[in-house]
């Protein structure tokens, strides 16, 4: 089964499911997939960043979150969370300086979208990111899934929490993100409006 997903995306639902209810920390991982049965501590293998799970894994464990919080957007804050409380460490530092920087120079856009691609591997490889548009107010950004990959609306989720909590970082109000396109309502690629 091929690996897509990092486990920074793993370790930031753990880390979101501890924080509020430790107790629900096991309920959330056992038995979680035949792909880890041989794994003999699976919450260490989940958090450690330099591990990768196939997108089985990740759709598994965002279905069990939902339940365990009763909540089907629960996602969205996992992802907005991972980068308020600044859990994504030095990748969040790289990715963001790449939007900082390029809102200062704008003519740099071609190493900027290039940034962003790189970013993106080091959390996932199951889409491609396009910096379509930026502006002093925002940007617009194309997110295109791989379609040979088995994926849910929870992939879009995480990356809109991630996106919206971006200024954040610079203890900056949360952004507004719009999204008059999704991949999973039937459209070719979300699109962001940050």
């Amino acid at each position: 089964m091929e690996k897509h997903n990092s486990c920074i995306n793993t370790k930031a639902v753990i880390d979101y499911v501890e924080e509020r209810d430790p107790s629900l920390v096991e309920p959330l991982l056992k038995d979680l997939s035949p792909e880890l049965a041989g794994v003999e501590d699976v919450r260490q293998f989940l958090t450690d960043p330099n591990n990768w799970v196939s997108t089985q894994v990740l759709i598994e464990i965002y279905e069990r979150v939902k339940r365990l919080f009763n909540n089907e957007n629960v996602v969205f804050d996992i992802g907005f969370e991972s980068v308020a409380k600044r859990r994504l460490g030095y990748i969040q530092r790289v990715f963001l300086s790449a939007f900082r920087s390029y809102a200062r120079a704008p003519n740099r856009h071609a190493l900027t979208l290039k940034r962003l691609q790189n970013l993106n591997d080091k959390f996932n490889r199951n889409k491609t990111v396009q910096l379509v548009d930026l502006r002093k107010d925002g940007a617009v950004v194309h997110l295109k899934w791989f379609r040979d990959i088995p994926m849910t609306r929870d992939f879009c989720l995480m990356n809109r929490g991630v996106y919206v909590a971006h200024p954040v970082v610079w203890n900056e109000p949360p952004c507004d993100v719009e999204e008059p396109r999704c991949y999973f309502q039937g459209d070719d690629h979300c699109e962001y409006h940050v």
